[in-house]
């Protein structure tokens, strides 16, 4: 049986190292749509680069063109590291801070949350979770993150979070 809802935009900003973790919010949300999605009224409509950016000539660089389509059109960015900040733009120190701020300076919700998960030292550039720790503490000063030690703990906090969020979000689901 069809029902009229409210769709959510949820833009799941991380760099490359997080692919595990972005299908573990993506599933949050989801979980969340089949539990809830009817009786609230809201779906959850997870957007990602990898799967939601359409390639296009512009002009500017690539983050942009991302910004754009996905950044500027979503309601809620969740932020996710691990062991790297990801690849520098030409105005922040990575596409994934970009996403945060410039969601941040929109007025749009922003979750971010870091990894305390063992990383594998042979993988790991020391130099690139410096540079995580260093953005951490930029974080701090303007907010509140969340820390998660397993794929499954971050699913539980994004879940817990969009709970709050459907609670206070503005509309006719609200009753």
């Amino acid at each position: 049986m069809t029902f009229a809802a409210n769709v959510i935009r949820v833009l799941i900003a991380s760099p490359s190292d997080t692919a595990e973790l972005r299908a573990a919010v993506e599933r949050a949300l989801h979980e969340w749509n089949g539990d809830r999605a009817a009786a609230s009224s809201v779906i959850l409509l997870p957007r990602r680069w990898e799967t939601n950016a359409v390639p296009e000539l512009t002009g500017e660089d690539g983050q942009s063109v991302i910004n754009r389509q996905l950044v500027d059109e979503a309601d809620i960015v969740i932020g996710i590291f691990h062991s790297k900040l990801g690849q520098a733009t030409p105005r922040y120190a990575s596409g994934t801070a970009e996403e945060l701020h410039e969601a941040k300076n929109a007025g749009k919700r922003v979750h971010v949350y870091f990894s305390s998960m063992p990383s594998d030292r042979k993988h790991v550039d020391p130099e690139a979770l410096e540079t995580v720790e260093k953005f951490k503490k930029e974080i701090e000063k303007i907010g509140l993150y969340g820390s998660f030690d397993t794929p499954g703990s971050l699913r539980d906090q994004v879940r817990r979070a969009v709970e709050v969020i459907v609670l206070l979000w503005p509309g006719p689901h609200r009753r």
